[in-house]
């Protein structure tokens, strides 16, 4: 959960420095726009200069993520699937375990039907043997 939380935070950071790159692209004033339009050279120049000056300022200012924060990232993510699927497994085996004691609860059943009907069996064939020695 920290790690989706962190994740999210950086996406968040990344998406707020897309936002401010996408507003210096624009550098200068709609009549720098105009001259730059209209062919002025040297302001062409200018603009041109400011604006790939604050691109290149803004990407210094981005913070990279560390290597062994990505390497941290990474271990968190695997470990989220990992959960994950020992949860799913667990539900399984819980699952089979359940319908497995229902069919020893079942065996249990039809043994002990059995054995009264075994000895339901004994006593009439008792009955009739002592029947036919009478």
């Amino acid at each position: 959960q920290q790690c989706a939380d962190y994740r999210e935070k950086v996406l968040k950071d990344n998406l707020k420095d897309e936002r401010k790159r996408v507003a210096l692209t624009r550098m200068g004033s709609i009549s720098s726009e105009q001259a730059v339009d209209g062919g002025d050279p040297t302001k062409k120049r200018r603009v041109e200069r400011t604006r790939k000056m604050a691109e290149a300022k803004e990407r210094s200012s981005t913070p990279v993520i560390p290597t062994d924060m990505q390497a941290v990232l990474k271990r968190c993510e695997n470990l989220e699937k990992e959960v994950r699927s020992l949860k799913l497994n667990l539900s399984f085996m819980n699952r089979k375990d359940s319908e497995q004691t229902k069919q020893i609860e079942d065996l249990q059943k039809q043994n002990e039907d059995m054995a009264e009907e075994k000895e339901r069996l004994i006593e009439e064939i008792e009955r009739m043997a002592s029947d036919s020695t009478a």
